[in-house]
Formats: C-alpha cells, structure tokens, sequence
C-alpha cells in the first residue's frame, strides 16, 4: 500500500466590487491541485456569492462556505451533493456527524455559531445572544468536545472585540469566554500546536 496526497483543494475568493457598481467581477470557485503532476483545475464556479471563505474536506465530502452558502461537493467527482443558504457563514470545523460553524455580517444575524448535520445540511442547533454568544465569530477549532471561536466582532470596524469563545459540543452550551486583551483584538485564525491554543490577530 502507497499513502501520498493526489490533491489539495483550493478555494478562490474571487473578487466583488464593494466600493464601486462593478457587482461580481471575479466568481468563487473551487480548484483542485495534484501536487504529483503539479497541475491545476477549477472543479467548481460557485454563482451567488460575493466571496467564498473556507473549504474543508471530510470523509469524502468537500464543504464550502460562501458568504451566503454552504455547499457540498464528493470529493472524487467533484459533483454537488448538497446546499444550505446560511447567511453569514464563515469558517468550518467537524465533529462527529456535525458540521459546525462561525456566522459574522455586518447589520447583525439572529445566531453566530450554529451546528449542521453533515449529511443533509440540516440546522441543528445554534448559539444566539441570549446563550451568551454576543459578538460575530470568525475562525473555530474543534478539540475534544469542545470548540473553540475566534470572536471579533468582525465587520464592525469600530467596535472590534479580541475573544475566544468556548462551546460545549455535548450540552450545546457557550461556557466561557477567553478576553485576549488590548493587543489581541480581532481574532481571525485559530491554531492548535502541542495542546496549546494560538491566535492570529488582525489589528490592522
């Protein structure tokens, strides 16, 4: 038996004209590199939303957030097995048969975290401000059962906070939240390294 990566999904924001009346200039699209050939193709163009922001690939299944969507795509044959409209979507993570996920926009959402069956893309449950979840998420990291959110308050420019958030995947609750501090405003990414939690600020 041989064991080597035959490819690498890549997801291209593409380009929305924000400041002019261009609309949609560039489309997201999802590519796959095989990095044994070194080559490259576009395996979907995703018409609709203004940006795409994650892919995440599980058992088979690649997943996409875009803006207003998740879609799902088999792996192999890059066919679309599935589509949710979720306004806001962010970032991905798994666990178990869960897809959960971050929500930020601008004008403010009825949730910032939610989780989805993998399979049928169903909402199952998800965090509002009343559980304690009062600012948009970016970026999440699952470890143990246990998630971890990258909360910043993002797209409101002026009022950016610096939070990591932590949810119990079992009783589906926002437990605690970590204050980063006056240098750790904005969280965009999360990262675990040897059992400890990094993360990566955009203060600019």
């Amino acid at each position: 038996a041989q064991s080597h990566v035959h490819q690498v999904f890549v997801l291209s924001e593409g380009y929305y004209d924000f400041f002019g009346e261009g609309g949609q200039l560039i489309p997201v699209t999802l590519g796959s590199y095989d990095p044994e050939a070194g080559t490259y193709q576009t395996v979907a163009t995703i018409i609709g939303p203004r940006f795409g922001s994650d892919v995440l690939v599980h058992e088979g299944s690649v997943y996409v957030a875009a803006d207003d969507r998740i879609l799902r795509f088999d792996a192999d044959t890059y066919a679309q097995t599935g589509m949710a409209m979720v306004q806001g979507v962010r970032k991905l993570a798994v666990h178990g048969s869960e897809l959960l996920l971050t929500k930020g926009e601008l004008g403010g959402l009825d949730s910032s975290f939610e989780a989805r069956d993998t399979e049928t893309l169903e909402l199952l449950w998800s965090l509002t401000p009343q559980d304690g979840l009062n600012f948009s998420a970016e970026d999440v990291v699952v470890v143990g059962d246990n998630a971890y959110l990258a909360v910043n308050n993002a797209f409101d420019w002026s009022n950016v906070v610096g939070k990591v958030g932590v949810v119990d995947l079992l009783s589906h609750s926002y437990t605690s939240e970590i204050d980063l501090g006056a240098n750790g405003t904005n969280p965009e990414k999360l990262f675990v390294v040897d059992g400890m939690l990094h993360t990566f600020n955009n203060k600019d």
